[in-house]
């Protein structure tokens, strides 16, 4: 996987919320500066990406806080996910 970044110390910035999938569960995920992309072909995983540009730190947190969980919340949790949930049931 190859990620591309965002620079956290300047605004705008971006932010990305990243949801890899394995037959459409999130095995894993990110919300961060960096935007994920899959590097090889397997046909039961794939990457959604959903790209957040803020203006402010106020508009910083909420993506943080709640946007990015409205957008995992598309996606339910595969049930071999280890480790901190995306979202709370």
């Amino acid at each position: 996987m190859r990620e591309n970044c965002s620079d956290f110390n300047k605004y705008p910035h971006r932010i990305f919320a990243n949801a890899l999938l394995h037959e459409g569960k999130i095995i894993d995920w990110k919300t961060g500066s960096t935007r994920w992309e899959l590097l090889s072909y397997n046909p039961k995983v794939s990457l959604r990406t959903k790209s957040f540009v803020v203006k402010n730190d106020k508009e910083h947190s909420r993506v943080f806080n709640k946007d990015s969980e409205k957008f995992y919340r598309k996606f339910p949790i595969h049930p071999n996910f280890k480790g901190f949930m995306p979202y709370e049931n």
